[in-house]
């Protein structure tokens, strides 16, 4: 199974002890969510991994290498490193040593007999907070946390992190670029939404602490944390809790929590390039990670300096509504049992109700004169046909750049200071069909606050061709003279973290932090009406206005 003159990281092994060998086996459980204290082995020794998975680290050069069930790892000699283990389920190696008389060190990372013993050797597990917990812990809890690290999200291909949230069984209806492209109340956003109770119920943390909302809440009332603002070139892991929380981080928590975990320690330099394009030449996606840190004790084994830096830059092509067949057309070609729903489209040249009569008068399609036989009395004149959509996206044109800074100061093993610094521009430009002018009710049109109507002194109102003139309010008008709309909204993100970590006696940490975060969106929307101005133009007795906006 193994046969090797060197250790995992490389290094040669050097000669052997002198004197009387003695043999030593040791049977280790990790638990997840748990690192072992950093340790050394005085002598040549080998793991094996039984069930789980393990991940292994150096700590003077901060290398790291994966353990998967049924493998070996030669371990370095005299040289610090530490077992990890952050994914669900237990890990157990099985630990062979041979030395002259000697108690390898590795012993002390069991629990010992004399508890005291642990404390003076350093043996005892390092704690980690889990997502779900404010009090740090060791190993599994009550609560129902998974674990997905970069491993599992670059194996399966994904390419952000709401590919990854949007694939989870557990989350329903998440708000997504491909599920709310072009005009939308949060334009360029994506959130989970953990059992489907909405996104404003899901909490969504960075390295635990609070992320800023994204600026354009989800109809105008659910705010969220939008994941295109966390480059994926940032992320370490991410932790999910998949019960109510609202305990432990409040009422925004009652669906879940989604803890996303930034890069912590790196040594070296990672460039990773991703190229697709559909068998239809659109959805064109490029993606691009540059991630480099550097490690290094400073005066003492227990001093350390670590600064970790990341880029990211993703962009994707548009595609269009007309390009996919199940976005429109004859749907009973697939199957009788299947046919086309007819769709009501507003009227193409327009629909007005009295608002004294209630009497509906409609613009004649091509009608080019004003002049009684270009309008009609009597229901709407909504046209029903088969949709197909002209000028619409399934997926708008993203653009996304941004990184991270990280840098942690360990002067002494229990004292830590940190700095993260987060930033993230995020671009998507949408188009889709102009969505006109509608109004169902008599109290007509209300946007921005303006009433649209026709007053009755108008000199293109139709109603005075059938009787006493009077103010009208539009029932639909289609704006397709307009041109479709065009929508480009801008978000920029700065989010960072200034802190300090003591380790006291007797397993108490205090951690102070200060964290500042702003998120800020521009909505564009082109070939749309202004309704203030239109309504302006209305009440104006002057031909050409009235002319010139419909």
């Amino acid at each position: 199974m193994l046969q090797t003159t060197q250790s995992w990281d490389g290094t040669n092994y050097k000669s052997y002890s002198t004197g009387q060998p003695q043999l030593t086996v040791l049977r280790i459980k990790v638990p997840p969510n748990t690192a072992l204290h950093w340790h050394h082995h005085p002598v040549i020794s080998v793991g094996y991994v039984l069930p789980g998975e393990l991940k292994v680290e150096k700590r003077e050069t901060g290398e790291r290498t994966l353990v998967h069930a049924g493998q070996t790892l030669a371990e370095t000699v005299q040289t610090k490193e530490r077992y990890m283990k952050v994914k669900c389920g237990l890990t157990m190696v099985v630990q062979i040593l041979a030395a002259a008389f000697m108690l390898p060190a590795i012993v002390l990372a069991q629990a010992p007999a004399n508890p005291s013993a642990a404390t003076e050797t350093g043996g005892q597990l390092q704690q980690i907070t889990v997502t779900g917990y404010v009090i740090p812990r060791i190993g599994q809890g009550p609560q129902p946390v998974v674990t997905y690290d970069r491993d599992y999200v670059d194996k399966l291909g994904y390419q952000t992190a709401t590919d990854l949230i949007r694939a989870l069984p557990f989350n329903n209806a998440a708000l997504a670029p491909l599920t709310n492209s072009g005009i939308n109340s949060s334009p360029a956003s994506s959130a989970p939404n953990l059992r489907g109770l909405n996104v404003s119920s899901t909490l969504t943390l960075v390295d635990g602490h609070r992320f800023p909302d994204f600026p354009i809440p989800l109809g105008g009332t659910l705010s969220f944390v939008d994941l295109n603002s966390i480059p994926l070139a940032a992320i370490d892991r991410i932790e999910i809790l998949k019960d109510g929380a609202s305990a432990v981080y409040g009422d925004d928590a009652v669906a879940g929590v989604v803890n996303i975990i930034l890069k912590d320690e790196y040594n070296g330099a990672d460039i990773y390039n991703y190229y697709s394009v559909t068998d239809r030449g659109d959805a064109e996606t490029y993606h691009g990670q540059f991630t480099a840190g550097r490690s290094t004790k400073l005066w003492s084994d227990d001093s350390k300096l670590s600064i970790v830096t990341a880029f990211d830059y993703f962009s994707s092509s548009p595609i269009e509504s007309i390009d996919r067949s199940y976005a429109y057309g004859d749907k009973s070609k697939l199957a009788a049992k299947y046919p086309d729903t007819p769709t009501q489209f507003l009227p193409p040249a327009g629909s007005c109700l009295g608002q004294t009569t209630g009497t509906v008068y409609n613009v004649r399609e091509r009608a080019t004169a004003n002049v009684a036989s270009s309008f009609t009395t009597g229901a709407e004149n909504t046209v029903n046909q088969p949709f197909i959509p002209f000028n619409s996206q399934l997926v708008g044109r993203e653009e996304r750049y941004g990184g991270i800074v990280k840098v942690k100061f360990e002067p002494t093993n229990w004292l830590k200071f940190y700095d993260t610094l987060l930033v993230q521009r995020s671009e998507e430009n949408g188009v889709t069909p102009n969505q006109g002018l509608f109004s169902s009710s008599i109290a007509g049109d209300k946007v921005a606050g303006t009433q649209i109507f026709i007053p009755a002194n108008n000199p293109f109102n139709p109603s005075r061709f059938f009787g006493t003139p009077e103010a009208l309010t539009g029932r639909g008008q289609s704006f397709d003279e307009f041109g479709p709309l065009h929508e480009t909204t801008i978000t920029r993100t700065i989010f960072n973290v200034v802190g300090a970590t003591l380790q006291l006696p007797h397993s108490w940490v205090v951690d102070a932090s200060y964290t500042f975060g702003e998120s800020d969106s521009t909505q564009t929307l082109t070939n749309a009406a202004l309704n203030d101005r239109l309504q302006l133009a209305l009440e104006r007795t002057i031909a050409w206005a009235f002319r010139t906006i419909l």
